[in-house]
């Protein structure tokens, strides 16, 4: 029997209750259907909700162990030979480290910071294999500066090959497995029980894993169906009936009764009339990927089933029939999918995803009749969102979506294909669902779907029919009879009643936020540390992933001098720096100067060298105090002096770096500007480094920055409260918020003035300390919502003068005084940098309880607006680029001071006008990749179109057939 609790039902349970408080607002109650879960009411008409708790690695009791006991195989070792940071493939090293791990019984393949290589061959069709359990693959962190594992290209397809299977880079799957044995089930079992009763128990004792499969049946359509009828084009739930498997781990097995026992209980009822079978199983074990950014480079604007390339070209990780077993704190940019758990996986877990970069086919999936999977705490921050999102499908069961952020697209994926019994928990989303599947193995989801907290942020209004019938092949969303509780958003969402097994507090989050976090903490008595562990993480990953804090400085001149004869010579636009300690004509030394006038709140500061030629020789950097020098004039003769060491560095192939936070803080101090002098220790070695002037970018001298986070105080806050006070401007130390009946409700306004920044913010962190009225207890949330307005003053903002709040920015839970509570309101503040330069937001409480935190009048915890930046790389004017043998085809390199170009940075075209008719142009990346060539406009001027290209910097050239000269400039395409 369907049946809804609307939030009018509750008001008016609420109200009988506190009508004597006074309370004005509705609060988010304890949802009733919780209530009968845990026993607390036997409602029969409401539905007792699956026990979804056994999700994840080890059934959700345990942490993924940080610590492994076992051998570490670092993927550089000589033995393997992996080098990152070059520009040869790494993947026979990787897989060479792996074969020995396996061979050795497991252990940790581990990378180095830096970018490895794979898939370099455009036409591989071998992935990675890991084919033993133990084995942990394991980086340096998916943050910049850690891991970074680059596809190359995409994965070729083999001859005759099926285009829907093309393989991804990483695959884990078991090999040479023993037999699988079957047996009969005899009796039937009921949905919650931990047993099995066998025709033939004894296959099992030595058998770790079990795998129940009933094959299609459609004498089974009519429980996993609820009673409703398909639609005609669902042909094969039609023809051949409902099919179904689940995996479980044994616990015991009872030879005499001929019952085998779980870990775990039955995900729905056994029907023994329905020929289901119990089957021994092999998988393999603690099975991890971690702390990894895997990088592809998938560029096209995507079309969904254009090809195979498309859709699966670009796939990075496959877990097939893995239990206990993970993928977590990893990063996947311009990927197809990031990662596919699947054939019968068993309790293992997908947690702190973040996938970004081009949009792709699909954000995540688990299917193959998998069980109790974890996908948690994933982020789809693609350029405009995965087509479809995270995904529970073909046969998958018991399994869970966990906090999901998926602003951008459709939302969560069900493929269709039987998935049963599933949990969609505090999902965020644009649309109502992403999901997909071909019409013939429809519908998206069996029974046993809910939907809990799940949040529409897109602002329509909209009717949701989940059993649509419209005449054609695809009608929508089509689940049997789920439940839907706390269902909310910027929009409304009705969903069809007859088509809802149970529906409670549409348009309000309730306040057991977390299904699977509640039943995980009722089944084992308290929560589990690793969900509070995982949280932290997540939180910090957001930030951490874009927030690179690094400033690249480029040098404003640089140059190398030589000696005798040479003595007057200028080398200013060579594209190689040369290094020589001789006498006579053969003497050289390098000269640099940095522009630090962009540079606040230093953390450190790093100089970057790349060699061109090594020699044998050793480096010395020092100091030079005389900065009136320019690289256009600089030779042996007119030189500064250097003063003092900064440090020595070895010679070798490669980069060098040299850690000179000192003397940056120093020279920031001073005049702003920093200038250099390299030279050789060794006696009679020529080496060199490259330029600013070479045509690689990544290889050009470089001060790497690090900045530390800016903080800013409010310019404007202040509290103001309605009523008889509403007139009165509470311009003090205090900050009140308080949601209560008039002349008792308070609201607080904060200005920040973020105009002085040229750099995108990437996170933005408001931050306030209660210093008083903080209670667990009293559950009260505060809303950092936007003000559009930012004309108001701290000095004379009252109620009846505020200005209007509008969007809702984020919400946290104010549970101890003096505790930090942080809101992210990074996007607002971008779009403020970009506009006026002030940001406005107001305070608001959920709750009557009074709480008071810190103004900036007052002697501590003062408001603060904590921000990060991306990273940026400042570039001096370069009045000749060298760029590539192999596009030099022109007669002349003409100066690019010729050469306009606007906008610049541009999103989608470019505007050229040059001294010269325009036969011809050619763009390209920094490493020389052609990306865009034809044929000009035969006049000075022309529009090119780049919206095509991805984010980055890119060399564009014109040719003038006529006379064979060619102009070379650079623009950003944002």
């Amino acid at each position: 029997m369907k049946t809804t609790f609307t939030p009018k039902n509750i008001f008016i349970m609420t109200f009988m209750l506190f009508i004597n408080i006074g309370i004005y607002k509705i609060q988010a109650q304890t949802p009733q259907i919780w209530k009968r879960y845990t026993g607390e009411i036997t409602d029969p008409n409401i539905p007792v909700l699956p026990n979804y708790s056994y999700a994840g690695y080890m059934r959700g009791e345990l942490e993924i162990p940080e610590g492994f006991n076992g051998r570490v195989y670092n993927v550089t070792d000589p033995t393997y030979g992996a080098v990152p940071d070059d520009e040869n493939s790494d993947q026979e090293a990787i897989q060479a480290a792996i074969n020995a791990a396996e061979a050795n019984g497991g252990g940790i393949v581990f990378f180095p910071a830096g970018e490895y290589l794979v898939n370099t061959d455009p036409n591989n069709t071998s992935p990675i294999t890991i084919n033993s359990s133990n084995i942990i693959l394991k980086g340096s962190g998916s943050i910049p500066g850690g891991t970074i594992i680059n596809m190359k290209n995409y994965m070729r397809l083999p001859s005759g090959a099926s285009p829907w299977d093309n393989a991804p880079m990483f695959i884990f799957n078991p090999i040479n497995t023993p037999v699988v044995k079957s047996t009969e089930i005899t009796k039937d079992s009921k949905r919650g029980d931990n047993f099995i009763y066998v025709d033939n128990p004894v296959i099992f004792l030595k058998a770790k894993y079990c795998r129940l499969v009933m094959s299609a049946n459609t004498a089974a359509n009519e429980e996993y169906l609820d009673g409703k009828t398909p639609r005609n084009v669902w042909t094969s739930i039609i023809k051949n009936g409902v099919a179904l498997q689940e995996t479980h781990e044994i616990e015991s097995i009872d030879i005499a009764k001929k019952k085998v026992y779980f870990k775990d209980p039955i995900i729905d009822n056994i029907n023994s009339a329905h020929h289901w079978k119990a089957q021994t199983f092999t998988l393999l074990e603690n099975c991890g990927f971690e702390d990894i950014h895997f990088k592809a480079n998938f560029n096209e604007s995507f079309k969904h089933h254009k090809n195979y390339i498309h859709n699966y070209g670009w796939k990075a990780i496959k877990m097939s029939r893995v239990a206990h077993s993970w993928v977590r704190r990893s990063r996947f940019s311009n990927v197809s999918n990031s990662v596919k758990i699947t054939a019968s996986s068993y309790a293992s877990s997908l947690l702190n995803i973040l996938v970004d970069g081009n949009s792709g086919h699909a954000l995540s999936i688990v299917d193959g009749g998998s069980s109790r999977i974890l996908q948690g705490l994933i982020w789809d921050n693609t350029s405009s969102g995965q087509w479809h999102g995270a995904d529970m499908s073909g046969k998958a069961c018991g399994s869970v979506v966990w906090r999901i952020d998926a602003q951008k697209k459709y939302g969560m994926d069900l493929h269709g294909s039987m998935p049963r019994t599933n949990l969609i928990d505090l999902y965020t989303t644009a649309w109502v669902s992403g999901a997909g599947g071909h019409f013939s193995n429809l519908p998206n989801h069996l029974t046993g779907l809910t939907m809990w907290n799940t949040k529409r942020i897109s602002d329509n209004n909209t009717t949701v029919d989940l059993w649509r019938d419209c005449g054609n092949n695809y009608c929508g969303l089509a689940i049997v009879n789920p439940i839907i509780v706390g269902y909310h958003g910027n929009g409304s969402t009705t969903f069809v009643q007859s088509h809802v097994k149970y529906e409670e507090s549409n348009g309000t989050k309730v306040n057991i936020e977390s299904l699977y976090e509640a039943q995980l903490e009722h089944r084992l008595g308290s929560k589990p540390t690793w969900i509070d562990i995982a949280l932290d993480e997540w939180n910090k990953l957001k930030e951490d992933w874009y927030a690179t804090d690094t400033l690249e400085l480029k040098p404003t001149g640089d140059a190398h001098v030589r000696s005798g004869t040479y003595g007057n010579n200028n080398y200013g636009k060579a594209t190689n720096l040369e290094i020589r300690r001789d006498g006579g004509n053969y003497g050289r030394k390098v000269f640099l100067s940095f522009d630090l006038s962009a540079v606040k709140n230093l953390s450190s500061a790093k100089l970057r060298l790349t060699s061109n030629n090594s020699g044998a020789s050793n480096y010395d950097l020092k100091y030079v105090e005389d900065d009136n020098w320019n690289e256009s004039t600089i030779n042996w003769n007119n030189k500064p002096s250097a003063s003092f060491s900064l440090g020595t560095q070895s010679g070798g192939t490669g980069g060098m770096e040299w850690d000179i936070t000192r003397q940056v803080q120093s020279e920031i101090k001073k005049d702003g500007i920093l200038s250099l002098e390299l030279s050789a220790i060794n006696w009679g070695v020529y080496s060199s480094v490259f330029s600013k002037e070479y045509w690689k970018q990544t290889s050009r001298p470089t001060l790497i920055i690090k900045v530390a986070d800016e903080e800013l105080i409010s310019i404007d806050d202040a509290y103001v409260r309605s009523g008889s006070y509403a007139d009165n401007n509470y311009n003090n130390t205090n900050l009140e918020v308080k949601n209560d009946v008039v002349g008792f409700e308070r609201e607080t306004y904060l200005k920040f003035n973020i105009s002085s920044f040229d750099r995108k913010i990437v996170s933005a962190k408001l931050q306030l300390v209660p210093k008083l009225g903080a209670n667990p207890e009293n559950n009260v949330t505060h809303d950092v919502k936007f003000v559009a307005h930012d004309n108001w003053s701290e000095t004379n903002l009252t109620w009846n003068n505020k200005p209007i709040s509008s969007t809702l920015l984020d919400s946290k839970v104010v549970q101890n005084t003096g505790n930090i509570v942080t809101w992210d309101i990074t996007d607002q503040a971008e779009i403020e940098r970009l506009g006026d330069g002030y940001l406005s937001v107001q305070l608001s409480s959920n709750n009557n309880a009074y709480i008071n935190y810190n103004s900036s009048e007052s002697g501590g915890y003062k408001p603060k607006l904590l921000l990060k930046f991306a990273n940026q790389i400042i570039e001096a004017p370069i009045n000749e680029i060298s760029v590539p043998k192999g596009i030099e085809t022109a007669q002349t390199l003409t100066n690019v001071d010729l050469f306009s170009l606007f906008p610049n940075p541009t999103t989608n075209y470019v505007n050229i006008q040059w001294g010269e008719i325009i036969s011809s142009y050619v763009v390209s990346d920094l490493n020389g990749v052609i990306k865009k060539s034809g044929t000009g406009s035969n006049s000075e001027e022309m529009t090119i179109d780049v919206q095509g290209l991805d984010k980055g910097i890119f060399i564009i050239e014109l040719y003038n057939n006529n006379t064979g000269n060619r102009s070379v400039s650079k623009f950003v395409k944002e």
